[in-house]
């Protein structure tokens, strides 16, 4: 057979050919003499080729081993700027079963994205191959993710580079898969805005006829709504997942067509779920909701979960196994309702920035943003916002202004996905307005959409805006029209302090409100969930006679090594999570246990969004999940127990938790380390509780809470020894003067103490107490 060499000098070519193997597995991005001489050297080839012509004068060549591919780029006939317009092309290396590719080539379109697209695909001794490369410094960019190892400088030029280690993306252990930790499936059910549908394809003919990926492709390459941001993300975090947008009827008819499908448009959903047989059903439309839709999901998944960011619809909410929203009201409403709900904030995606790169910021004001009958107040706002300053309009529902709407003159018409992007990249200033169905809540896309592009938000203001952002240093805030209008007169003439508050506001939307972060505490919760699916059926039965039982007084010198390290038994992790699990039930059901709810008050008025935690003796480390759950904040836990035991059932329940083996009074931590720190019914079983308050302190920033702690008033401490979970242990009733002197005697003030159970005849009481560490006593 003649080979017929690839348009390059003989240099280029040994360069490449030099380093082929005949056991490697080989893609390329642009075909041509390439795509037939180099996969003789190898053992199977893969190409892909944008161009229909030139594709069709290659393939009649092509070898054997060779699987070769058209992908039309999404913008055929326009400069590639922009990485959108040749996303389904640089994507497309997905639909291949292969997980690591020895050697890559790059001689196509967008090389540079192409050469950030292939990362996740190398082995650590992986070659990528660039040529065209010298001459086109747009290129270069690469080299923060790759070393040079080998170049031609001359004719064409050519360079080899190697995955820099910290880019290195290694595949999951075995052990890890065998675990199921790769193995989840996730379906995420959605639909699209039918105008923009109607739009998409009518300036996408092409696509009406092509296939099911590569419509899905185009589609969320737009960016419009939610595109793939959830999916994308939560597939990186080790899931299997799948978008189906429901009511795009090409889409779905092309789906039909490729699995011999005859169902109607609504039941083919059904058909759908029966063949990809997902863990997780995920709604993120809830008025698809219907029984039918509900019964399909119960029938092929292990879990149902729907999203609410907006009115909700007519539906069932019960129906769900647990459901999320942006919304804090929304939550506790949900929560009434004996319903499991999550509070998660919305988010940017930060590919976003790779498709708005580069383009000037010459819109001094905008909002972009629909307007509906929805939007009640805001309409007016808006209308009045529009007569005092000199601001531009993007977003549907201009056909409800009326025809002396202040608005109408300098309304823009629609903008979808990444239209919409640009108009936030391109401005300045943009403005913000909640609907009325978000009461005092901040809550909607635009927040981050808008400081994830960069421009500066004013927005208006909400009773929980500052858990979010930094009024004033990362977004402005206004409540009124007038006040709204001087601000941005104010900005617009200060561009160099506009510009630092909306550096800002970018930075923290980046760094905390990105889909990257969200998917990380998605795909917990979805785990755990599942998880605790099986869990129930592997504990054991639990009675709460055999909790704590058989308590005698003793005196101090009666206390035996033995109870001093009862808890580190390995028999008690499995008897204790069971009645956690109980509880657990309870709380997602509605019905909060006393010591959760007074954890939850303890924290609520000490600890905000963001801060650290250390829980000291956080057993299998229950509170790393039941804080966040019952305050609706995101905080950074840290447990330690002294039982290996319990820590090693807590990194099972909490694999993304930080867990580590410690005893109370000596703590591998530096001073003033964490926001808050919880003693958590550590003291009781301890006879040498200074050392444990001196540890406790040191590691402390500001707030202690002593949880579940048992008193006397008026006796001296008693001691007793008990059975707690069938192994024998001792516990304290601390005199309430003695343990607190021994707080304050190490620089720490009283703030207050939640009772929550007392026998005043007998001297007993049970007690949680917050603390202050006093700076410069400690």
């Amino acid at each position: 057979m003649t080979y017929e060499k690839p348009w390059m000098s003989e240099e280029e070519i040994a360069v490449i050919s030099g380093r082929l193997h005949k056991n490697d597995v080989m893609l390329e991005w642009g075909s041509g003499g390439s795509t037939n001489y180099f996969p003789q050297f190898v053992r199977q080839y893969y190409s892909i080729e944008h161009d229909g012509a030139w594709f069709d004068q290659i393939k009649p060549n092509i070898a054997n081993n060779v699987n070769y591919n058209f992908v039309p780029v999404d913008f055929p006939l326009t400069p590639v700027t922009k990485k959108y317009q040749v996303s389904t092309y640089i994507d497309f290396v997905e639909h291949f079963k292969v997980k690591k590719f020895d050697k890559v080539l790059i001689d196509g379109r967008g090389r540079g994205w192409c050469a950030e697209k292939i990362i996740p695909y190398l082995k650590e001794e992986s070659i990528v191959f660039i040529h065209d490369y010298w001459d086109r410094p747009n290129y270069h960019i690469v080299e923060k993710w790759y070393d040079v190892v080998d170049a031609v400088k001359t004719g064409q030029g050519i360079v080899a580079l190697k995955i820099k280690k910290e880019f290195f993306v290694a595949e999951p252990a075995l052990n890890q898969i065998e675990q199921g930790m790769s193995e989840f499936s996730c379906i995420f059910i959605n639909t699209y805005y039918p105008r923009f549908v109607e739009a998409f394809y009518q300036g996408h003919p092409y696509l009406a006829t092509a296939s099911y990926a590569d419509q899905l492709a185009a589609l969320q390459a737009s960016r419009f709504g939610d595109a793939d941001f959830y999916s994308s993300h939560l597939n990186a975090m080790g899931w299997q997942t799948y978008d189906l947008i429901v009511n795009v009827g090409p889409l779905q008819a092309a789906w039909a067509k490729e699995h011999g499908a005859t169902q109607s448009a609504y039941k083919l959903i059904e058909k759908q779920l029966e063949v990809l047989k997902p863990d997780v059903v995920y709604l993120q439309d809830l008025s698809l909701a219907t029984p039918e839709l509900i019964s399909w999901a119960r029938r092929y998944a292990r879990l149902i979960v729907g999203q609410i960011a907006s009115p909700v619809p007519n539906v069932d909410v019960k129906a769900f196994d647990l459901l999320l929203s942006s919304f804090p009201h929304f939550v506790d409403d949900f929560r009434r309702q004996n319903i499991t709900a999550y509070y998660q904030h919305l988010a940017f995606d930060e590919r976003v920035l790779e498709d708005v790169a580069g383009l000037p910021r010459d819109i001094p004001v905008s909002f972009v943003g629909g307007l509906s009958l929805s939007h009640g107040k805001g309409l007016a706002f808006l209308e009045t916002l529009a007569g005092l300053t000199q601001m531009d309009f993007w977003g549907y529902g201009a056909d409800l202004l009326a025809s002396d709407s202040a608005i109408q003159a300098r309304h823009h018409g629609e903008v979808w996905g990444i239209e919409m992007f640009e108009k936030l990249a391109r401005s300045q200033i943009t403005l913000n307005r909640h609907i009325d169905v978000a009461g005092h809540f901040a809550n909607n896309m635009r927040l981050f959409e808008a400081t994830g592009c960069g421009a500066l938000l004013i927005t208006d203001y909400k009773d929980n805006l500052s858990e979010l952002f930094e009024i004033g240093k990362e977004i402005v805030v206004y409540r009124s029209a007038a006040e709204c209008a001087a601000l941005i007169e104010y900005y617009l003439s200060r561009p160099d302090e506009a510009r630092k508050i909306a550096n800002a506001g970018q930075v923290r939307t980046l760094r905390d409100y990105s889909y990257r972060v969200n998917a990380k505490e998605t795909s917990a919760i979805l785990k755990r969930h599942l998880h605790y699916q099986v869990a129930a059926q592997t504990l054991p039965a639990v009675s709460l006679s055999k909790v704590s039982y058989g308590k005698e007084e003793i005196a101090e010198r009666q206390i035996k090594k033995k109870h001093l390290t009862a808890w580190k038994s390995e028999a008690i992790p499995a008897r204790q999570r069971a009645l956690v699990q109980q509880e657990l039930s309870r709380m997602f059901a509605g019905d909060i246990p006393l010591p959760f709810s007074v954890m939850s008050f303890a924290l609520q008025s000490i600890l905000t969004a963001g801060q650290s935690v250390l829980e000291i003796g956080c057993a299998s480390g229950y509170y790393a999940e039941i804080i966040p759950y019952l305050l609706k904040k995101k905080i950074v836990y840290t447990g330690v127990d002294y039982s290996e035991a319990l820590i090693n059932m807590a990194r099972d329940y909490y694999p993304q938790g930080d867990f580590q083996v410690a005893d109370g009074k000596n703590l591998p931590f530096d001073h003033d380390c964490f926001d808050v720190v919880i003693s958590s019914c550590i003291l009781l079983h301890v006879t040498n509780a200074l050392e444990h308050i001196q540890e406790t302190i040191r590691v402390a920033k500001r707030y202690i809470v002593v949880h579940r702690t048992p008193v006397c008033r008026s006796r001296a401490t008693q001691y007793y020894k008990k059975f707690a979970y069938a192994e024998e242990t001792v516990e304290l009733r601390y005199n309430e003067a003695e343990l607190l002197g021994k707080f304050y005697s190490q620089g720490c003030r009283f703030v207050r103490f939640i009772e929550f159970a007392a026998n005043a005849g007998a001297d007993e009481f049970e007690v949680t107490y917050i603390l202050e560490k006093i700076v410069g006593l400690a």
